[in-house]
């Protein structure tokens, strides 16, 4: 049980956030409040149940220092020797583009790097890159391929799908490869697999008909729309008496209504009216043209930018999900105005409307707000990648996502 505590402790607090350098002071500083805040829940928890043998408050605080300690000495030391050890799994890509660069620059982050090594690039055009590239020159040629994939003792060969049609592209070489261990996956597989997102750039429809996933049953759907009205029900009970004290800081902070609606476009294209907290002053659009929410953005007011870092004016959409327009848990409704600007200018923008948007998703906890086209094809990416692979065990996770998101205000705009 400590251990757990623990543990969800230390996933709230995002010391698990490979992004965050391991040996920097903010790791020290996240272990210490984690620290102090797991040892008050646990001694309280102890006390609650068991009055008469609820441990000392010094002996319980030096336990979990030395537990904590010890976590984050052996994260520290695995991350020293799979880099010393050279324990990376080693990758070769087939085929200079923009994707293959695109992902040779995501393998090179700081998340990745610790857990792949790139061995080159290889393609017939041995010129394909810009000479200002950041990415590396091209190795060899589709001849030279097995030679340097054996040599090198690579685990993933990473093939370039636009590449395939060429004629130099040797199907027996890659056969050869694959019964001598090494793994080929296609890079849409492989970025999906790195990032939790699907990339739409010059992705094939035949990818998205014979992929596996984007096949949700009668029963996934039944359970998604039981679970989301059982959430919503006991959200509304809980939050009850919180709703109250916002819909008063409201009418306090601004004149106008407590609740603002706003035509958003649902499952099959079909227009309904979302239900939020008002977060902006009144006739915040009074040219009639809809514009995204920016930083620092004036027509909020001050109770909607706390409202909104914490994500609180989106609770009232538990009204649409009672009405049967969304789920708990999907794609974030969008506006008309947008949603026919967007599928002009982003492929396959129309598959996001094929499940009912939520109150929360993938994309809302993996990138937050967006209000730009990149902001708009990324989030598309996420929700893709939620779409192929939806399950309650996802959505599950998902919320527990979502409370972090909620608690700790990220991503708000």
């Amino acid at each position: 049980m400590i251990l757990s505590i623990c543990q969800v402790l230390l996933y709230f607090s995002n010391f698990y956030d490979s992004r965050i350098q391991r040996l920097s002071i903010a790791r020290l500083i996240t272990l210490a409040l984690t620290l102090f805040a797991g040892t008050l829940a646990i001694y309280f928890l102890l006390f609650s149940f068991f009055h008469n043998s609820a441990p000392d408050l010094d002996k319980l605080f030096f336990t979990i220092s030395i537990a904590l300690l010890g976590i984050f000495i052996s994260r520290v030391l695995i991350d020293i020797l799979i880099l010393k050890l050279n324990l990376q799994k080693k990758v070769l890509i087939v085929g200079a583009t923009q994707e293959s660069e695109k992902l040779y620059k995501l393998l090179k982050s700081p998340e990745n790097k610790r857990k792949y090594k790139i061995i080159g690039v290889i393609d017939n055009n041995m010129d394909s890159y810009d000479k200002g590239s950041k990415i590396n020159r091209v190795i060899g040629t589709m001849s030279d391929l097995y030679d340097i994939a054996t040599k090198s003792k690579v685990d993933h060969i990473i093939i370039t799908p636009l590449k395939r049609g060429e004629k130099n592209f040797d199907p027996d070489i890659l056969l050869k490869l694959k019964f001598r261990g090494m793994n080929l996956i296609e890079l849409p597989d492989f970025y999906e697999l790195l990032t939790g997102k699907i990339l739409v750039e010059n992705l094939r429809p035949s990818w998205l008909i014979f992929s596996e996933g984007f096949n949700i049953s009668w029963r996934t759907r039944a359970m998604k729309k039981i679970s989301s009205n059982l959430l919503s029900l006991m959200l509304c009970i809980f939050m009850f008496p919180i709703l109250i004290i916002i819909a008063i800081a409201i009418k306090l902070d601004s004149p106008g209504p407590v609740f603002y609606r706003q035509d958003r476009v649902g499952k099959n294209s079909k227009i309904f009216t979302l239900y939020k907290f008002r977060t902006m002053f009144i006739d915040a659009e009074k040219d009639n043209h809809p514009q995204w929410a920016s930083d620092y953005d004036p027509r909020i007011t001050r109770i909607g930018r706390i409202l909104r870092k914490f994500r609180l004016d989106e609770i009232p959409q538990i009204i649409n999900i009672f009405q049967g327009n969304m789920n708990f848990i999907g794609p974030r409704p969008e506006r008309p105005y947008f949603v026919e600007k967007l599928k002009v200018q982003i492929p396959y923008y129309n598959l996001r409307l094929t499940i009912e948007p939520g109150i929360t998703g993938w994309a809302a906890v993996k990138y937050g707000y967006g209000a730009t086209i990149e902001d708009s094809i990324q989030k598309l990416q996420y929700d893709l990648y939620y779409i192929k692979n939806m399950s309650f065990t996802f959505d599950m996770v998902i919320l527990f996502m979502t409370m972090r998101v909620a608690l700790f205000g990220e991503g708000a705009r």
